[in-house]
């Protein structure tokens, strides 16, 4: 299986070398030709969870980067073009970024996440691994009510060309490091992501009904937030015509059933040196000490009308998961990834929430070489039902993915809750099944990462 794609960049000089430096832990052999005009290199790489061999040919002229060819070398192989389309784009999107012709500059950018919850928890550290990170909460009023949003802020120092080469590098490591603190507090965040909502306000003798558009106001750098991409904008702008900042990507196709025929618009919608202004100056240090509950991580199952317990061992997480071998990190964060979408993007639907939280044990237990059922067993304890968990893997989790199965009630609503005992009781069973699979997760983190 082959697969071709015509590049025509110029390249810098080191451009070859970085090629070799950034796959140097998956190069096999190089076989340059005379004039360095082509590149052969053998690599071996995971793709589908299968070591693969594949051969990578690399074609220039002069100072152009003129095309590049992968092709599989085991005949047997499983992968067909599109495996090795997306390995190609990733493997030079992330090289041509890295042998950017600039000099780079320190940025501190702030992304934005919410959460939901009665009350807001307190934090606000500093955790000094290979991207130093401030991970901060904002202190509001509690409502009683578990369906309000909260607000958490992270703080990444990057080194980078401009601003949004220094807000593309943060906006990955602040995901991952919220997906690993939804492992950690069993709480789901979101990013802020701006829509027009109706909202109810009550008036002298009426309710009064009103569309407005949701966002928040940072007030300590007077940064107005959309969202974490282009949705930034400072309340120093003078161009404050609209909520969006910097450029705007568009595609066009021409035609609807072959969108390789598509043409792309690029606006600039405004400029943002008042933005790039604050990033630069943004000083990395916490504010206020925090106020831990525990010392060690909370392994029961949180409820949104529940104070957030911080455990004091955060720093010693985030600085172990670090220390992680690479098999181990790859896995952790996949299924930290799996963990955090099961609070929020499938908060409605408990068949799927609880099919991702599975989908994330079995991703862990990858990190070993185990399956779902030996993982359960080595990380679970007396209180386990492995009966009850393989229930969740056979008929939860591959009924939702393979079959479309919602066995919590989704589509067969009763509204008579009073005499619905049955719905209760699955109610119970998915509260139970949640609790042992969140306890073999932590059990594993405790011996994995924080020993």
């Amino acid at each position: 299986m082959t697969f071709s794609k015509d590049y025509n960049i110029k390249i810098k000089d080191t451009f070859k070398r970085r090629i070799e430096d950034f796959l140097c832990s998956k190069l096999i052999d190089t076989v340059v030709n005379s004039d360095a005009s082509e590149y052969k290199l053998t690599i071996k790489d995971r793709l589908r969870e299968k070591e693969e061999i594949l051969e990578l040919n690399l074609f220039f002229q002069d100072d152009l980067f003129k095309s590049a060819q992968i092709k599989t070398v085991d005949s047997n192989s499983e992968l067909n073009e599109y495996d090795l389309q997306i390995y190609l784009m990733d493997l030079f999107e992330q090289i041509i970024i890295s042998d950017y012709n600039g000099k780079t500059e320190s940025y501190v950018i702030r992304n934005y996440y919410s959460y939901f919850n009665s009350s807001p928890f307190d934090l606000d550290i500093v955790i000094n691994t290979k991207n130093k990170v401030r991970i901060h909460t904002i202190n509001s009023p509690s409502r009683g009510e578990p369906l309000t949003e909260e607000i958490l802020e992270i703080d990444t120092k990057v080194e980078a060309i401009n601003l949004k080469h220094a807000q593309s590098i943060a906006y990955t490591i602040t995901k991952n490091a919220c997906a690993y603190l939804s492992v950690l507090l069993d709480v789901g965040f979101e990013e802020i992501t701006s829509n027009y909502r109706i909202f109810l306000r009550r008036g002298f003798d009426s309710i009064i009904v009103e569309r407005y558009r949701t966002g928040f106001l940072d007030d300590t750098i007077n940064v107005i937030v959309k969202d974490n991409m282009q949705g930034l904008k400072s309340l120093k702008d003078k161009g404050f015509e609209n909520f969006w900042d910097g450029s705007i990507t568009t595609f066009f196709s021409a035609d609807k059933n072959d969108f390789s025929k598509s043409s792309k618009l690029v606006l600039q919608l405004s400029k943002n040196p008042e933005l790039e202004e604050t990033f630069k100056t943004l000083s990395l240090h916490s504010e206020r000490a925090t106020n831990f509950t525990r010392d060690d991580i909370d392994a029961s199952m949180h409820f949104p009308n529940q104070t957030i317990s911080v455990p004091s061992c955060i720093r010693r997480y985030y600085k172990g998961i670090e220390a992680l071998d690479e098999t181990c990190t790859r896995y952790f964060l996949a299924a930290s990834r799996l963990y955090n979408l099961s609070l929020t993007a499938c908060k409605n639907f408990p068949s799927m929430k609880l099919s991702y939280i599975v989908s994330s044990i079995e991703t862990l237990a990858k990190s070993e070489g185990l399956k779902y059922g030996e993982f359960i067993k080595k990380y679970g304890n007396n209180s386990i039902d492995e009966k009850l968990l393989d229930y969740c893997y056979g008929a939860i989790r591959c009924g939702h993915f393979h079959s479309g199965e919602f066995r919590f009630n989704e589509y067969d609503i009763n509204l008579c809750a009073e005499f619905d005992d049955s719905f209760q009781e699955k109610i119970n069973l998915m509260n139970r099944s949640n609790s042992m699979l969140r306890l073999c997760f932590v059990n594993w983190i405790n011996e994995k990462i924080l020993k």
